[in-house]
């Protein structure tokens, strides 16, 4: 599982996108001029309601005869899910003032089929050994786009091609999941599938409009303040703007129709050391409404100049060495701890799985964190003292409502994050199924808004203090001040150490003696779970929010973590591999 922010996320997806053809004819009599009025989010509301409308019925047209054929075939399908997401990407980028890139409402649609065979209790979800996995993924649920126009027989058709090859995919799992039944065990034996309420929604949001020459002006003009800045190499400012519209049919009856967008401010440079250290430095604001970018202009300029002064820093520093000892996380970076140390873990359908860890799987009732920690994950939050949560939803990838969970309660674990994976003393969802839009992946159990809270709380000046005072008392010369960190990742299955590793930023040493900060690079921040968490000491007054995407089983998602700074009387740092560069002959340009 790997969290980072938006941009670096976009290095580890690719699309693989195919055209469905259509038949010629239109069966069920739809006008052209539907077809011709383009995504929701060029349409009226009571406009952008019949386009819902009609799509709803489309999907369920073609589940509902797909699912009366194979429900009575052997093996039998007990259930079937469609979504289709119309995606809409937006973005304009700069570089010294010159225009990169430019790209206005480019649209994609892309279909998801998931097809259970078997039943509720047993089904072709179910975890096997591997022994007999030959031709059939692990992971098997794939995509399938089609093209974006409102041709409800071109739809169907996708569909009904894609139901086709993904019942014959999970027809030969079910066989393996049969054929192991009484040679592997499980310790708590739960139903494959929970049994959710049906719901019928329509979410009509008509979203704020945007002027793309506006954004592409602002960020002319925020690029040029890099060319103040000799030693830096490269350097980008940058609007993405993302707007999906989501529709998803079950076999249950479940039918929704809801729409999101996310604006995304990003900016990053890159210089190289005196010793050919290869630097990059990067940041993002989340905007909810992109129209409201203007008036958060003068926050992206101090962000941007933030940003260069630091990795000319930087490009000055000295390497790290590896260390262990006291050190405080600033907010954010605490956040993206608690993430892959403790959120991982707690995503329920990791439980289920032979070869996981299953860190928490006997810890339910028991003392998991310091006594003054509590963790609860909650989607439903759209901002943390004013800060937009870009893990915000109503409703999950499986048709279920969100819930707020408490998973940690003063120390104490309570509870785990759920899809429609039951696991032990918890058979049904608590809205925590998830997975890309548009990704070839099966939604389970992921975080939303991993939300931080402490009653052992003083203020980020103290919290700088009793840093120094931890390390008089272990007598190390200097601490550690881990300003920020871009990203992280762990590992939860039994092939590999339970670990996590999370790649800072910015990293200060703080000198125990009174001795100026120190910049340092090269650091990497390595532990193991349990032990890291044990080590925290107290926490700070300020909550911090990470707004990033998060990769794991299910593909990339939208995920906030929010957390005060910690002081810990332990942390473990390696140096990094310096990623060698050959420094510059030549010096860069002058900019006038």
């Amino acid at each position: 599982m790997i969290l980072v922010t938006k941009r670096l996320s976009a290095l580890f997806c690719i699309f693989l996108l195919s055209v469905c053809p259509a038949r010629a004819t239109d069966v069920d009599n739809h006008k052209p001029d539907m077809e011709a009025q383009g995504l929701a989010g060029d349409l009226s509301l009571t406009e952008q309601k019949k386009e819902d409308e009609l799509m709803l019925s489309v999907m369920k047209k073609e589940l509902t005869r797909n699912f009366d054929k194979l429900k009575d075939l052997k093996p039998p399908v007990h259930f079937i899910a469609y979504r289709i997401y119309d995606a809409e990407a937006s973005e304009v980028s700069s570089c010294y003032g010159s225009l990169f890139t430019r790209k206005n409402r480019v649209k994609d649609r892309y279909i998801q089929v998931e097809v259970r065979v078997g039943s509720s209790q047993l089904d072709s979800s179910h975890s096997t050994s591997g022994s007999l996995a030959t031709s059939v993924d692990e992971n098997s649920f794939r995509e399938h786009c089609t093209t974006i126009d409102r041709n409800p027989l071109n739809l169907r058709t996708c569909l009904w091609l894609e139901t086709e090859k993904q019942y014959r995919q999970a027809a030969e799992k079910y066989g393996h999941v049969v054929a192991e039944q009484g040679l592997t065990s499980d310790d708590k034996p739960c139903d494959d599938f929970s049994k959710e309420d049906p719901i019928a929604t329509i979410n009509n949001t008509k979203f704020s409009e945007f002027n793309l020459d506006t954004l592409e002006s602002t960020v002319r003009k925020l690029s040029m303040i890099y060319k103040d800045y000799k030693d830096i190499e490269t350097s980008w400012v940058k609007f993405d703007i993302d707007k999906n519209d989501r529709y998803f049919v079950n076999s249950e009856g479940t039918a929704i129709a809801d729409h999101s967008m996310s604006t995304f401010f990003i900016t990053g440079a890159t210089a190289t050391a005196d010793d050919g250290e290869r630097l990059r430095l990067d940041h993002q604001v989340y905007v909810p409404r992109p129209d409201k970018v203007e008036e958060a202009t003068p926050d992206f300029e101090k962000a941007t100049k933030k940003l260069a002064v630091n990795i000319v820093a930087l490009k000055k520093s000295s390497p790290s060495e590896a260390y262990y000892g006291p050190a405080i996380l600033n907010n954010r970076a605490a956040a993206v701890l608690f993430h892959e140390a403790l959120g991982h873990r707690l995503e329920a359908h990791r439980l289920r799985r032979l070869y996981e860890g299953k860190t928490f799987e006997n810890m339910m009732g028991k003392r998991i964190l310091p006594t003054f920690i509590t963790v609860d994950d909650k989607p439903l939050l759209t901002e943390v003292n004013g800060q937009p949560l870009v893990g915000h939803y109503n409703i999950d990838d499986e048709g279920v409502p969100a819930k707020n969970v408490t998973v940690v309660d003063s120390g104490t674990l309570r509870s785990f994050l759920l899809g429609r994976t039951p696991v032990a003393d918890f058979p049904n969802s608590n809205g925590h199924g998830r997975c890309q839009p548009g990704g070839g992946y099966q939604p389970v159990a992921r975080m939303g808004n991993l939300i931080v809270s402490s009653t052992k709380q003083v203020s980020e000046e103290t919290l700088r203090q009793h840093l120094i005072d931890e390390l008089k008392k272990q007598k190390k010369p200097y601490g550690l001040m881990v300003e920020e960190v871009v990203s992280g990742e762990t590992n939860t299955s039994d092939f590999n150490p339970q670990s996590f590793h999370l790649s800072p930023s910015l990293v200060r040493k703080i000198y125990a003696d009174g001795r100026p900060d120190e910049l340092v690079r090269s650091v990497r921040i390595i532990g193991t779970p349990m032990a890291a968490l044990e080590r925290i000491v107290e926490t700070s007054d300020k909550m911090g929010v990470f707004n990033g995407s998060c990769g794991a089983e299910s593909g990339w998602v939208p995920q906030s973590n929010c957390a005060p700074s910690i002081l810990v009387d332990g942390l473990e740092t390696e140096r990094t591999h310096p990623g060698k560069n050959v420094k510059p002959v030549l010096t860069p340009p002058d900019i006038e």
